[in-house]
Parts: C-alpha cells; sequence; structure tokens
C-alpha cells in the first residue's frame, strides 16, 4: 500500500462532470473517478468539496489507499469551472484547506487544459464545454484570462450558448420567423417533447433547469453532420468566436520571445466534439497568428491537474515524464 504522504490529488471540475486522478509521486497513474459535476456557484462550496472528497475516496478504494490519503495527500490541486474571480478562488481555497492538510492550489479549469498540453504554461488553452474560456500563459510567469461569467461579460461561446441558440432558432423555424432547419424536430425530441416551445415553456416554468440547453450541443453537430445550414452556421459562429478570444487575448499577453506559440483545444466540444469547430478554429488561428502551433488535446484535462500538483510535491522530472506518459483508461 502506499503511503499518503507519496500521493497527490488532481481534480478537474467542469460544467458537467468531475474528473478526479490519484497520483503516486512517482508519476503513476493510481486510479480515477467521474462522477456530478461540483460547480460551487451551483452547489456551494461545501457541497462542492463533498462531491470532490467523495470521488477521491472512491478512487483511494480503487487504488486499495486508505481513505487517509484523502485528507493528507503531498499535493492537491483543484481546477474547477466556477472558481472565477479572486475572491471565488480564496474563499474556495479556504474551505479546501479546512479539509484537506497539506500544499493545495485552486484555480479554474481552463488551466487543467494549459498545463495538460505545455507542462511549463507557455502557450494558449482554449477550453470549450458547457462554458468556454481561453488563457494565456508566458516563460516570465504572466498569465492572461477571461472573466468567463456568462452573458454580462459578453461571452457568446460554450455549450450553454450553444444550446440556447439552437433553441432559438427551433422555435423561430417552428412560427414562422425563421429559416427551416432540422433542429425543428431534433430539438423537442431530445426532452421527450412534442415542439420546440414546449421546451421553452418548460425551461420558463422551471420543470427544466436552466443548464439543460447544453445536452443541446450534440444535437447541433448531429443536424450539422447532416449538412443542415442553421446548424452549420451555428457551429461556425462558435469557432469564430473562440479565434476571436484567443486573438484578442494574445494581443493582451504577447508571447516572450520568438518561440512558436502552442495553442491546445481542450474541453468537450473540441475534443470530443464534431471536427468542423475545431478545423474552422485552427485554420482562423494560424491565418491569425503565424506563429501559433495548434493541436488538439489528446488526453484528459485533469492529466494537467496532475502535473501542476506533481510540482507542487516537489516531484522528481522523472515522476512527469512517468506521468506524461500514461494511458488513460475509461474512468469508473
Amino acid at each position: 500500500m502506499t503511503a499518503p504522504e507519496r500521493l497527490v490529488l488532481a481534480v478537474d471540475g467542469g460544467g458537467t462532470k468531475t474528473d478526479v486522478a490519484l497520483i503516486g509521486v512517482d508519476g503513476t497513474l493510481l486510479a480515477r473517478r467521474i462522477g456530478p459535476h461540483a460547480v460551487p456557484q451551483v452547489r456551494g462550496v461545501t457541497a462542492s468539496l463533498d462531491v470532490v472528497l467523495g470521488l477521491a475516496a472512491a478512487a483511494c478504494a480503487q487504488a486499495g489507499v486508505g481513505p487517509a490519503a484523502v485528507r493528507r495527500p503531498a499535493g492537491t490541486v483543484l481546477h474547477l469551472a466556477g472558481i472565477d474571480l479572486p475572491v471565488e478562488q480564496t474563499t474556495y481555497l479556504e474551505a479546501a484547506r479546512s479539509r484537506i492538510a497539506g500544499p493545495v492550489v485552486v484555480d479554474n479549469d481552463a488551466l487543467a487544459v494549459l498545463h495538460a498540453g505545455v507542462h511549463e504554461g507557455y502557450g494558449v488553452a482554449v477550453t470549450c464545454g458547457t462554458g468556454a474560456n481561453v488563457v494565456a500563459g508566458r516563460r516570465d510567469g504572466v498569465l492572461g484570462r477571461y472573466r468567463a461569467l456568462g452573458d454580462i461579460t459578453g461571452d457568446r461561446a460554450g455549450g450553454y450558448m450553444l444550446g440556447r441558440a439552437a433553441l432559438g432558432h427551433a422555435v423561430r423555424a417552428a412560427d414562422g420567423r425563421g429559416p427551416r432547419t432540422a433542429l425543428e424536430q431534433l430539438v423537442p425530441a431530445a426532452f421527450d417533447l412534442p415542439a420546440p416551445v414546449d421546451v421553452a415553456d418548460a425551461l420558463h416554468l422551471g420543470h427544466l433547469p436552466s443548464a439543460a440547453v447544453s445536452e443541446l450541443a450534440p444535437v447541433v453537430m448531429t443536424a450539422a453532420r447532416a449538412h443542415d445550414r442553421v446548424a452549420c452556421r451555428l457551429l461556425d459562429d462558435l469557432a469564430d468566436e473562440l479565434a476571436v478570444m484567443v486573438t484578442a487575448l494574445v494581443r493582451r499577453v504577447p508571447p516572450d520571445g520568438d518561440r512558436d506559440l502552442p495553442v491546445i483545444l481542450g474541453g468537450g466540444l473540441l475534443q470530443a466534439g464534431d471536427d468542423r469547430v475545431a478545423t474552422r478554429l485552427t485554420g482562423a488561428l494560424e491565418r491569425a497568428l503565424p506563429r501559433a502551433v495548434v493541436r488538439r488535446l489528446d488526453r484528459p484535462p485533469v492529466a494537467g491537474s496532475g502535473q501542476v500538483a506533481l510540482r507542487l510535491a516537489d516531484a522528481p522530472s522523472a515522476a512527469h515524464a512517468m506521468f506524461d506518459r500514461v494511458v488513460w483508461p475509461a474512468a469508473g
């Protein structure tokens, strides 16, 4: 059995799920568990930590490690959606330290994508899942990002925004205000309802949670693969907005030196979603940023949280190399 002080805990929590990895300080992946989201604005900080620590305890059981490992790992990194403001970071960090001994880092989940793609933190990470954000890191430690608070900060990307747009177009198609689209049938079918307006009514009356519109992102991709014009335009608009976010941030936080600029594409809509968005986004970025080297992340973002956790625990370079070679299994 591995002693708890020789373990690190890595957490990547997005808008729909929480991914927890238990890692030896030698870089060995001991266990991984995925569960429900732990967004603190939705659940509250205490309940969010309950989700995280419950999954961590399940990972310990999976690895044959005692539950004490959850309370005193050598390093813990919590990359969570909803940690957008300094006050949110401080509040969550204080709560985490009251329940987890040892060094703890709390930050936004976009940082998980950045560190999963570029270990030294130099480059740009584009995260697009339920929400969307972009972070840019320089070698001198300067880090740029967006607030990403939704409509109030001008955000137009992510699965939630895509789902809202899909529902709106479906309703407009049905009532004659907009062009015909397969979304008119696909959107209500996703919720087993008769018509698009019934979905709108259910959201308005609280019979469906507002977050449910995120479930329509795959519906848009299905329609786009069938060459539905409205769906294709929605995905193109998404890619174009992500390109705007990247180029604007790079202007604010320009790369230092003359190195190529890695741009890592992560999150559910870019990693597991339709190629249309990633392909259009890549082309736009390569045209706008000649030094950009764009690639889709080939591992789960929690891998980046793990690399940060290993650094937090002063793990040797060989451990980072070992962890980088992990073949990620399906999570339990």
